[in-house]
Order: structure tokens, then sequence, then C-alpha cells
């Protein structure tokens, strides 16, 4: 279709860079940050995959550049985070199982992504129960509504198609912790006027994240979250 080539051409340019900004300074200072546009960027290749649009040889050489990103940084620093949770540790979690099953199982077979979808799959279920029962972090609406709930979203369908069930409600240790309720606290934090309640650095703002409302209504079946979105 239309801008296909542009857009498989801007992929392999992003997966090329991976391999030679490691001094960036936010692969260096915001790995979580980076950690979720490399993810999209993951999902995007398999997308193209599943089009039969890659050759086995651009799939070998997307394999390398993504992997080596994610052993050399958000493996390394993850590793040397104490046991506490908020939306970096889980981001470059996520990253790490994303990453890993595709390379290692899915669209290649490298022992390195299976090493890493064990390590980041293997941390997730610690992370989620570590945020606290009622889904809210402490950090604000702003990283709540442009991190946090879609995070939650992205953890809870990649466990959903991964794991072949669906663990929106399941509770995670230690604090019972459930992705339903971190994926829910986009609607609590959101007012009648459509305004995030104000209490980060940021004052008032409009609430513009509709995906937690269209994952909810999907995942459970109920229209109903639709009628929220601001």
């Amino acid at each position: 279709g239309e801008g296909l080539e542009e857009a498989k051409e801007q992929l392999r340019a992003a997966w090329r860079y991976l391999g030679s900004a490691d001094t960036a300074g936010d692969f260096q200072f915001h790995t979580w940050c980076r950690c979720g546009s490399e993810t999209r960027r993951a999902a995007f290749v398999d997308w193209f995959a599943s089009q039969g649009l890659w050759s086995p040889a651009e799939i070998e050489e997307a394999a390398e550049c993504f992997l080596g990103f994610a052993l050399k940084h958000p493996f390394a620093v993850l590793q040397a985070r104490g046991r506490s949770s908020n939306n970096q540790p889980l981001s470059m979690a996520l990253h790490l199982a994303v990453v890993g099953f595709l390379f290692g199982y899915k669209l290649s077979d490298h022992p390195t992504g299976r090493f890493l979808f064990d390590y980041g799959l293997g941390r997730i279920p610690d992370l989620l129960g570590l945020f606290p029962a009622d889904g809210y972090a402490g950090e604000g609406s702003t990283y709540t509504s442009h991190v946090n709930t879609p995070l939650a979203c992205w953890t809870a369908e990649f466990l959903r198609q991964v794991l072949g069930r669906d663990c929106l409600n399941t509770p995670f240790r230690p604090n019972g912790t459930t992705l339903r309720r971190l994926v829910e606290m986009e609607l609590r934090i959101t007012g009648p006027s459509g305004l995030l309640a104000p209490w980060d650095h940021y004052g008032w703002q409009r609430g513009i994240n509709a995906s937690p409302f269209a994952y909810l209504a999907g995942v459970t079946n109920d229209p109903s979250y639709l009628s929220l979105i601001p």
C-alpha cells in the first residue's frame, strides 16, 4: 500500500540506530522511556512480519539490534534496581519480555531472546503486585494518564496473548494489585469536566488518553466504558 516502503525504511533506520547509540542520553539516563518507543517499534516489526514483508535477513538484523539494546540497557538497569515498583521497572520488564518473545520464539530463535523473555516475564508479576492495591502509584495525574495506564493496557494484553488467559482481574502479590485497577485509574482521575485531578506539578489539564477506556470496553465487552471518554 501507499507509504509501505517508507514505513519499512523508517523501522530499519530505527533498529540500526539502536546498535550505534549506546552513549545517547536517553539510552543512558532515561532507559525506561526509550523502552516504550522501542516496544512499539518491535510490535510494528512483528505486524509487518505477519504480512510477509521482511526477508529472513532483515528479521535477523532486527533481532540483533533489538536484543542488543535490550541486553545492554534495560536488562542491566533493571537488574540494578531495588525491589520496588513504578512505571520505570515495569516499562523495562515489559520491553524485555516483548522483544525476547518476538526474537526468541515468534520471529526468530535467538537464545538471548529466550533468556530476556524469561527474565522480563518473571519480573512482571512482582512489579505489578508492588503497586498499591488501589492502582495509584503516587505519581500524579500526568504520569498516571500518559505512562502508567497505557503501560498497564500493554502489559495486560501481552500477558493475555502470550499466556493464553485473561490476567486483568488476577491479584498479584504482595499487595493484591490487579491490572484492572491500574487501568481504571484513568477513570478515577478524570472528573466530569474532562479535567484530570490537579495533584501534581502540572496543575489542571484536560484528559486526552482514550486508550484505557477503549481497552476496557474491548476486553470486558462492555461498551459503556466508551461513554466515559472525556
